[in-house]
C-alpha cells in the first residue's frame, strides 16, 4: 500500500502534468512551479529538479528521455512499482510518466543532491558495494526460478548474446572506419579488436559462470545517490538494465574507486562484494576464480561501451562522432590489454 503522503503527491502530479487526462505538458506550471533547476543534460536526456509553491508538495525530479532510453519506464513498472515503503527499495519512487512529443517524461522522487561521485569516501564505497550485492542476491533468486524473466521485459544476456554482441561491435567499427568517421582507429587497433572477438568464447564462458541476476548496467558514481543521512543507497538511471552477470556492475565502480584510491583497492572491493554477497544470501559467491571472472566482466564492459559509441555515431547522436572517434581507440586498447590476462 502507498503511504498517504505518496498518494497526495501522486494526485498533485496527476493534476499538474495532466496525467489523468492525457495532457501533454506542464499545464499549471505558471501557478504551481516555484523553480526549475537543470541538473544534467545531454542529447538523449534532460534532468531537472522541480520545486513547487505548495509546501505540501516536495521537490521532484523531472527526467525527459528519448530513444533509446525509454526502456527505463518498463523497468520501473515491471520491477519497482508498489514498493515505496520497502526497506530494500533500490530506486527513487516513480510517481508518474507522460509522453511529450518525442520525449518520455519520468516524474521521480527527489532523493537529494548527494552522489557518490561527490562523496568518494571508503565508507560510502563500502555501503554501495553492500547495497549492490544485496540487490544482486534478491533478483538472482528470481532469475534462478524464472520469475524475473516472466514478469519483466528485460533482455537476457547469455552465452550467445555475449558472442553476438562482440561480433556486431567489430562489424560496426569496420563500417565506421570505412566511412572515414572513426579516423583515429588504426589498423593495429582493428587487429586487436579482431583478436578479442576471436577469443570471446573465453569471455562469454566466464560471464555465464558468474551468478546471473538483474544487472543495472550503468553503475557509475553519477548514478549512485546517498540518502540524506547516508544510510541508504539509491540506484539511478535503469535504461541499460538486463539479466546477466551481476559482477559486471562492479566494473564502473572499480574504475571510479581506483581513480580515487589507487589500484590497490581492487582486491579489497572484490572481497567486500564477496563477503556482502554471502552475508545477504547466506551462501558463498559461486564465482571462482573471482579475479579471472572479473577480468571477463571488464572486457565485456569495454566491448559494450564501444558498441554504444558505434550506435550513437550511426543513429542516435551523429553530432558526437568526433568525440566517440577518439574514445573508441582507448577502449579497444584497454580491452586488448585485459584480454592478454586470459591467454
Amino acid at each position: 500500500m502507498n503511504k498517504p503522503s505518496d498518494i497526495k503527491v501522486r494526485q498533485a502530479i496527476e493534476a499538474i502534468f495532466n496525467l489523468d487526462s492525457g495532457g501533454n505538458g506542464l499545464s499549471r506550471a505558471g501557478t504551481e512551479l516555484k523553480s526549475r533547476t537543470l541538473l544534467r543534460h545531454w542529447p538523449l536526456s534532460r534532468v531537472e529538479r522541480l520545486s513547487f509553491r505548495s509546501e505540501q508538495l516536495p521537490s521532484l525530479i523531472l527526467k525527459a528521455v528519448t530513444a533509446p532510453l525509454m526502456g527505463e519506464l518498463a523497468v520501473y513498472e515491471d520491477l519497482f512499482s508498489g514498493v515505496n515503503s520497502d526497506t530494500r527499495r533500490w530506486t527513487p519512487t516513480l510517481y508518474g510518466h507522460q509522453y511529450s512529443n518525442d520525449d518520455l517524461w519520468l516524474i521521480l522522487e527527489d532523493v537529494g543532491p548527494r552522489l557518490l561521485k561527490n562523496e568518494p569516501t571508503l565508507e560510502n564505497l563500502s555501503r554501495t558495494i553492500t547495497a549492490l550485492a544485496g540487490m544482486h542476491v534478491q533478483y538472482g533468486r528470481e532469475v534462478i526460478n524464472g520469475t524475473l524473466q516472466a514478469r519483466s521485459h528485460l533482455t537476457v544476456r547469455d552465452y550467445e548474446a555475449y558472442i553476438n554482441g562482440a561480433k556486431q561491435t567489430l562489424v560496426m567499427i569496420r563500417a565506421l572506419v570505412n566511412k572515414n568517421l572513426f579516423t583515429s582507429v588504426t589498423e593495429g587497433q582493428l587487429s586487436k579488436l579482431e583478436a578479442i572477438v576471436d577469443m570471446y568464447d573465453r569471455v562469454a564462458m566466464g560471464l555465464v559462470s558468474a551468478p546471473q541476476t538483474l544487472v543495472h548496467g550503468d553503475f557509475h558514481a553519477d548514478n549512485i545517490a546517498l540518502s540524506e543521512n547516508g544510510d541508504r543507497i539509491y540506484m539511478l538511471d535503469w535504461a541499460d538494465a538486463h539479466i546477466g552477470a551481476g559482477l559486471v556492475d562492479m566494473v564502473d565502480l572499480v574504475d571510479f574507486a581506483t581513480a580515487e584510491f589507487g589500484r590497490e583497492i581492487l582486491p579489497k572491493m572484490l572481497q567486500n562484494y564477496r563477503s556482502s554477497y554471502r552475508a545477504s544470501s547466506g551462501e558463498p559467491l559461486a564465482t571462482e576464480p573471482l579475479e579471472e571472472i572479473f577480468v571477463c566482466c571488464q572486457i565485456e564492459k569495454k566491448i559494450s561501451m564501444i558498441h554504444w559509441f558505434c550506435q550513437c555515431s550511426l543513429k542516435w547522436i551523429p553530432s558526437g562522432v568526433d568525440a566517440y572517434n577518439f574514445m573508441v581507440g582507448g577502449q579497444i586498447e584497454e580491452a586488448y590489454k585485459l584480454s592478454t590476462i586470459l591467454v
